[in-house]
């Protein structure tokens, strides 16, 4: 089997280049989560060197490595930890945390039509509170298109039902317009480029 493993990151979501190895600890350090970092070899046996099955049981997130250099390397993946957490309904780790915290500046060089699909999986997902919730307290709603000082208006969304799940990507926007009390959709859904 062939692995991978990547050179720096210069732009915050994208290696500089890819290299192809045959050393699977390279492959697995790269990973976002430890959750996402653990592998089954050729007799069925699982290699789990950064502990993700430990993490998947006590349902805790938590950056593979050094949780700033994870985030670092690409930007996006703050938003897959909110995102993770709202499909899982796991804990972020601490010190993972306060990483995405201080990093979340870096989410202004990603894409929109990235953050776009983290975002809208988030809202989609079953604990989606719980991940709201992360990226309220994170203000990474600051780095996202025509959110910025919000948070007042985002924790408008917790006064719906507390089992309350949205059903389509329409339904979940409309909220959203609806708690940020924006008037006309139309420019903020295309700021967005939805």
């Amino acid at each position: 089997t062939t692995f991978r493993t990547e050179d720096v990151y210069v732009d915050y979501r994208r290696p500089s280049a890819v290299s192809f190895v045959r050393s699977l600890e390279e492959d697995l350090k790269r990973r976002d989560f430890t959750v996402n970092s653990f592998a089954l070899d050729e007799t069925g046996e699982i290699i789990d060197l950064f502990h993700g099955l430990e993490d998947l049981e006590k349902q805790v997130l938590r950056a593979v490595g050094v949780a700033s250099e994870r985030f670092n390397e690409d930007a996006l993946r703050i938003m897959r930890g909110f995102r993770f957490q709202a499909i899982l309904g796991f804990e972020l780790e601490p010190e993972t945390f306060k990483a995405m915290k201080t990093l979340t500046p870096l989410l202004e060089k990603i894409s929109v039509e990235r953050t776009f699909v983290e975002f809208d999986k988030l809202l989609l997902a079953p604990f989606w509170r719980r991940g709201l919730a992360s990226m309220i307290e994170s203000q990474a709603y600051d780095y996202l298109p025509d959110m910025a000082a919000s948070q007042d208006k985002l924790n408008r969304l917790f006064d719906l039902e507390t089992d309350f799940t949205f059903e389509s990507s329409e339904q979940a926007w409309s909220a959203l317009l609806w708690a940020l009390e924006i008037e006309n959709a139309q420019p903020f859904l295309k700021h967005w480029k939805t």
